[in-house]
């Protein structure tokens, strides 16, 4: 709107939309020991490659059922996955981040490996199996 002493009153209005942007990041395969906990450490930049600056929330899911639910710290997920109740073998990995207003899911799909930990009775040193 404008509007002055030597002018009449002008109104105007108009509609924009702002759209998200995509975001990315990476996951490699995770690999832990029966018993020791998974670390995913990664961090998420926005298409234009610059890494994003908010808190995004995060789901973890294993073998489709979720596992953890966090927040990533201004593009930054660090989080430990306690393996202690998963048996040794391999399981699908799925990490969701949530969209927000200026960011659009992001879906990552990766494998962990927990392997057992056994004693050579020979020598007493661990192997991995």
């Amino acid at each position: 709107m404008y509007s002055g002493t030597n002018y009449d009153r002008v109104d105007e209005n108009t509609t924009f939309a702002v759209t998200k942007s995509d975001v990315v990041a990476q996951i490699s395969p995770l690999y832990s020991t029966q018993g020791e906990n998974a670390t995913i450490t990664m961090t998420i930049y926005g298409e234009n490659g610059v890494q994003i600056d908010r808190d995004t929330k995060v789901s973890i899911k294993i073998n489709g059922k979720t596992y953890l639910s966090t927040t990533s710290t201004s593009g930054v997920l660090n989080v430990e996955i306690p393996t202690n109740t998963l048996a040794t073998g391999y399981y699908n990995v799925t990490v969701i981040f949530g969209e927000n207003s200026q960011y659009n899911t992001l879906r990552l799909e990766s494998v962990l490996v927990i392997t057992s930990q056994t004693t050579d009775s020979d020598n007493g040193t661990l192997i991995e199996e």
